[in-house]
């Protein structure tokens, strides 16, 4: 049986973030989606809703309505082990972000009440995982029986996949009607909004509308300048850093740290995975500056399986884990075993069978990320080799990614992605020095 691994660097459809940070509130404020709702600390009230209901200051559901959760771990023998204490508690509550005055801001005087159900709201940033730490996060909540809601970026095949509601994407028709709503909007306004500030509100205004108990958000390139920051966070984590967007973000781990750290929001828990020690003292430097209480991840998780191929996921998992435990959530054994066990996340490390052939789909992007991905090959085909279809962006490290997959390959496949930006065949072959190239 003949492996292939397809390997099509990331090609995400954005521009370089805004200078004034007061501009991503903007679009939310002119959608009607002001900066208080999300607020777990928000006065207790009576809402209207936008078919006009009121609603009663609690819902029923799967949460607990007091404190935070925990949850029981079991080793690989079927005992159980301790329960994770809860991380990054304490710090101040309440008060006006540092570097986040943007949000305080409101659209002619009118201010939105704080939905009384109490959504919580997790952002997550960083280099490598982000996709795969929200796609967890939201899986196990839902596993608790929590209504989610999840905006990722970019898509692979259907805009829609970027805004989900319990794991369902987006109908094409509701789809369709907010983007009608919005063009008129953005006629009126100077700068004209990007593309994924209009996906955000999109998804924003349908998450409220569908009255979700948890937000997960995934920023779309840094942090600092990024469009999801107009939306408040209780819970701010940090995935594994490393280079990449160079251009926009910096070249180098202290520069790229700076700008993941500014989803940091003062009083509210920040939780990273391990970072390079440059990276690290940037991130509790920036947290120590804006009061965040910031812990690291200390240990993948282990006991439990997870529906994510490759070691790098229990990491993930853990990560995840820890945001829904200081987000409140609460988690025990069979909770989380069912959700990291049917968390499915397409194009990372996607194991696909046809035709008596292995195809192994995986976006890596950056030279970090293809480490990942080769250990992960190894860890499920020992030291089989792979026919390797590749292609990038000129953006990209391609000499840094190659370094990592050529091992891998006895015979390489080029072929250009359909995007002024991709690299030509003969480009990309440059990189490679020592198997079989093809190219079409």
């Amino acid at each position: 049986m003949r492996n292939e691994l397809f390997v099509i660097s990331k090609s995400p459809a954005r521009v370089a973030p805004v200078s004034d940070p007061l501009d991503k509130q903007s679009l939310l404020s002119a959608f009607d989606l002001g900066p208080a709702w999300a607020r777990d600390d928000a006065p207790a009230k009576k809402y209207e809703n936008h078919k006009g209901d009121t609603r009663d200051d609690k819902r029923g559901g799967g949460r607990s309505g007091g404190g935070r959760g925990s949850f029981e771990r079991r080793d690989d023998r079927g005992g159980q082990r301790g329960g994770g204490a809860p991380r990054g508690g304490g710090g101040p509550r309440g008060g006006a972000p540092r570097g986040r005055d943007d949000r305080q801001q409101r659209d002619g005087g009118r201010e939105l009440p704080a939905p009384a159900h109490g959504v919580k709201v997790i952002h997550v940033a960083g280099t490598n995982g982000k996709g795969s730490t929200c796609a967890i996060m939201d899986s196990v909540a839902r596993a608790g029986g929590n209504r989610t809601a999840l905006f990722t970026s970019p898509h692979l095949i259907d805009y829609r996949e970027r805004i989900k509601v319990s794991g369902n994407e987006i109908s094409e028709e509701e789809c369709a009607a907010l983007l009608t709503e919005i063009r008129e909007l953005c006629e009126r306004l100077d700068p004209h909004p990007t593309f994924f500030e209009i996906t955000l509100a999109v998804a924003m205004r349908w998450f409220r509308e569908q009255e979700v108990e948890l937000i997960v958000l995934e920023t779309g390139m840094g942090g600092r300048l990024d469009a999801t920051t107009a939306v408040p966070a209780d819970v701010c984590a940090i995935t594994p850093i490393g280079l990449d967007h160079v251009q926009w973000l910096g070249d180098t781990l202290e520069k790229i740290a700076f700008e993941k750290a500014g989803i940091f929001v003062e009083g509210k828990p920040g939780i990273s995975s391990p970072q390079a020690p440059e990276a690290r003292r940037v991130l509790e430097r920036e947290a120590n500056e804006r009061r965040t209480p910031l812990t690291f991840v200390a240990q993948p998780i282990g006991g439990y399986t997870i529906g994510l191929p490759g070691a790098h996921q229990r990491w993930n998992a853990a990560l995840a884990l820890e945001c829904l435990h200081a987000a409140g959530f609460r988690l025990d054994y069979e909770t989380v075993q069912y959700g990291l066990s049917s968390v499915r996340w397409p194009g990372r490390f996607e194991v696909v069978s046809e035709g008596g052939q292995t195809m192994v789909f995986d976006g890596a992007h950056n030279a970090e990320g293809a480490v990942v991905l080769a250990e992960a090959w190894r860890e499920r085909f020992g030291e089989k080799k792979c026919s390797l279809v590749f292609s990038a962006v000129a953006t990209k490290d391609v000499k840094g990614i190659v370094a990592s997959l050529e091992p891998l390959a006895e015979k390489v496949h080029l072929c250009a992605v359909d995007t002024p930006r991709a690299l030509s065949t003969s480009e990309l072959a440059a990189a490679f020095s020592a198997v079989e190239i093809s190219g079409s």
